[in-house]
């Protein structure tokens, strides 16, 4: 009898931080699997959107599988955070036609071994921007065999955003219900252990406004591309840390809705936030490193620091911000 462990998926958006991160405070087995049972638990972040235009911001699962190896005594290399396979930045060159979303077919050949087993069944829609804060909502909780891991597909139906003054988009993911979407990540089930991952969802990639480009106005929105294949990444939990602190003006005063972002050691963009109504933020799903906060709001000089230090499983703590006007 082939022995089973517990796979959770859960739902996270974090675009500021209100107080402790969950996330961190769950457990993630590690190691190559030897039979017996252990618990996979999946985590899904949001970066935020860009503008304060949206009063929701729906995505709609109807299952999420993982793919076991062939040879659970030969893990891949060690993880790092990921995009969906092939995924690239052209959303921009995509059509005005808000119903064309784009194909989200990763293009996976299917050509790996191993068996697909499905953790997540049903019909879930997630208000992404409902999960700010820390905030979770779980997606799934099932028993798989402890061994190792190499993929996972999630398969997104359909979205629909609802801009403020009541305007609502539905949209849909032409190959969603077919083909899902891919994440190639290796990790590993313990036996009597506890996984978790964070599937990190930007939402600035996920729904992209037509026309692009900075928008003031929701009246000038004429509709998305929704293209959530362009926006997920998964990061193993307890090989993440994070950056918090506050952003205000001269006079102390919080600048609400200011975008933060950090950059790693080679200059590329690793997760974006928007600080709350008190100012505060939380830069979440940053593996260990050194990296480059920068800071701009409306009406506000941007601002930047560099040589954050991040140790995964711990919070760097208030790095502030001063913005000046201009």
């Amino acid at each position: 009898m082939q022995t089973r462990s517990t796979c959770t998926v859960a739902l996270l958006a974090l675009i500021a931080l209100g107080g402790g991160c969950t996330f961190l405070e769950q457990l993630v087995g590690a190691g190559n699997g030897g039979g017996g049972t252990g618990t996979l638990r999946v985590l899904i972040t949001d970066k935020p959107y860009p503008f304060d235009l949206l009063e929701e911001a729906l995505i709609t699962i109807t299952r999420v599988e993982v793919r076991q190896a062939e040879d659970a005594d030969e893990p891949d290399e060690p993880n790092e955070p990921n995009d969906a396979e092939d995924a690239s930045d052209d959303a921009d060159e995509a059509g005005d036609d808000a119903d064309e979303a784009g194909d989200d077919d990763n293009g996976d050949e299917d050509d790996e071994e191993g068996q697909w087993l499905t953790i997540f069944e049903g019909s879930r829609s997630f208000d992404l921007l409902d999960l700010r804060n820390g905030r979770a909502d779980l997606l799934a909780d099932a028993e798989i065999p402890a061994g190792t891991y190499t993929q996972m597909r999630l398969i997104v139906t359909e979205g629909q955003v609802t801009l403020e003054g009541g305007r609502v988009f539905p949209l849909r993911v032409p190959s969603g219900e077919q083909t899902g979407i891919k994440l190639h990540f290796a990790f590993q089930v313990q036996d009597e252990q506890e996984t978790t991952l964070i599937l990190d969802v930007d939402l600035s990639r996920a729904f992209l406004a037509i026309p692009a480009g900075h928008i003031d106005d929701a009246d000038t929105i004429r509709g998305f591309h929704f293209q959530p294949s362009l926006a997920m990444r998964l990061i193993q939990q307890l090989e993440a840390g994070s950056i918090a602190g506050r952003v205000s003006d001269p006079d102390g005063n919080a600048i609400a809705g200011a975008s933060v972002t950090a950059f790693n050691e080679d200059g590329e963009e690793v997760t974006t936030t928007a600080t709350a109504d008190d100012g505060t933020y939380v830069l979440g799903g940053l593996p260990t490193g050194t990296y480059r906060v920068e800071v701009s709001a409306s009406g506000f000089a941007d601002a930047s620091v560099s040589d954050v230090s991040v140790t995964a499983g711990q919070q760097t703590a208030d790095v502030n911000f001063t913005l000046t006007p201009g």
